[in-house]
């Protein structure tokens, strides 16, 4: 099984959440990904490539393991970490405050999402050092909270998590404190 993101127009249409998990018959490529996602949701047929060339369209990019496959050819073997499951790592969004955000005061409320990887949910999200509360959404998310003070000025906010192979993810955004 193949993990597949999907950008925000591609979801919709598919009426499917951030991704999707394919099974490729024979080797896994690139070609073999895109036509297990085409079987799964005909509806994104001609989306992802051109329906007379096959070729990707232009707007779209191809991603494994943080490497860009957008120009390799289609018959391209994906790396080991795709096919094995071990590039499925936890994911982990801040949701509030935005990047940028100006906080009122030295309380900062930090907010956001886990995503289950091939390890399962995290048990435990940190943000800045300060343990998050975390309230399972379903067995594959969950939303976390803390509040913590902070001096005013600029500041990083850092949220991390670990899954249970001991594969940390962390996501930080800039905020000012005023």
């Amino acid at each position: 099984m193949i993990r597949v993101g999907l950008p925000y127009h591609l979801r919709t249409l598919a009426s499917v959440g951030d991704e999707v998990v394919v099974d490729v018959s024979g080797d896994a490529t690139i070609r073999g990904v895109l036509d297990a996602v085409e079987a799964r949701y005909p509806v994104l047929r001609g989306t992802i490539r051109e329906h007379d060339t096959m070729k990707r369209r232009g707007y779209l990019r191809f991603f494994a393991c943080q490497e860009d496959l957008s120009h390799d050819a289609p018959d391209t073997h994906l790396p080991d970490a795709v096919v094995a499951g071990r590039d499925m790592l936890p994911r982990l969004t801040v949701t509030s405050p935005h990047r940028g955000a100006k906080v009122r005061g030295r309380t900062t409320t930090v907010k956001g999402l886990l995503v289950a990887g091939a390890n399962g949910l995290p048990t435990s999200v940190t943000v800045n050092g300060h343990k998050a509360r975390i309230h399972k959404i379903d067995a594959r998310t969950a939303s976390y909270s803390v509040t913590f003070t902070e001096s005013i000025g600029h500041h990083t906010i850092k949220a991390t998590t670990v899954d249970a192979a001991g594969n940390a993810v962390a996501t930080s955004i800039r905020v000012t404190n005023r």
